[in-house]
């Protein structure tokens, strides 16, 4: 599997029928890639879309030298283990109580559906009360698994900024959290 020079310089051209051609030539080696990291069939149609997609938008940085096949497989690698990154980031982040947000130490573990769902639910009221700027920050990194380096490139902030949001969401989310819970406690 070598895409021509030809081929590859018509997909970075926009010519779909050539695109279809090169995704069409990548399937099956991507699927083998998908099937190591999961067993669902919908999983692997997404990492192939998202792999494919990377590799698309990165054609142009292609340098000849370097197989096709090593070249498009690492991007495949890559992309997949950042999906099952922000899984398991967003798995963590909802298996735990609100109030561990600013406690690494404490592992929480919630026994019932409902009480995820109560969570989940004050989560997403509460992030709503945070600024613009750090309800973002945050979501980016806390919910959807992007890391600070990321985090910079995409909104044009420092690295430390990046940290400065996320540690102030946190302590927000925490006075509100013992607001709320302090309130429940007199009213009870």
């Amino acid at each position: 599997m070598k895409p021509t020079e030809e081929l590859i310089e018509q997909c970075i051209a926009g010519k779909r029928k050539e695109q279809e051609h090169l995704y069409k030539m990548l399937y099956d080696f991507l699927v083998s890639i998908a099937m190591s990291y999961s067993s669902s069939h919908e999983e692997i149609i997404d990492y192939v879309n998202k792999s494919f997609l990377k590799i698309y938008l990165n054609l142009k940085k292609y340098k000849t030298e370097v197989p096709f096949q090593a070249w498009s497989g690492k991007i495949a690698h890559n992309v997949i283990r950042d999906e099952l990154r922000k899984q398991k980031r967003h798995k963590r982040l909802f298996s735990l109580k609100p109030e561990s947000f600013w406690n690494h130490s404490e592992k929480v573990q919630i026994e019932e559906d409902v009480q995820k769902n109560e969570d989940q639910e004050w989560l997403n009221i509460n992030l709503n009360a945070l600024p613009n700027k750090t309800r973002e920050i945050f979501t980016l990194y806390a919910i959807k698994g992007y890391g600070h380096k990321e985090i910079s490139h995409m909104m044009t902030i420092s690295e430390g900024t990046s940290h400065w949001h996320v540690n102030q969401a946190k302590t927000k989310l925490k006075e509100m959290y013992n607001s709320q819970t302090l309130n429940l406690k007199h009213r009870g």
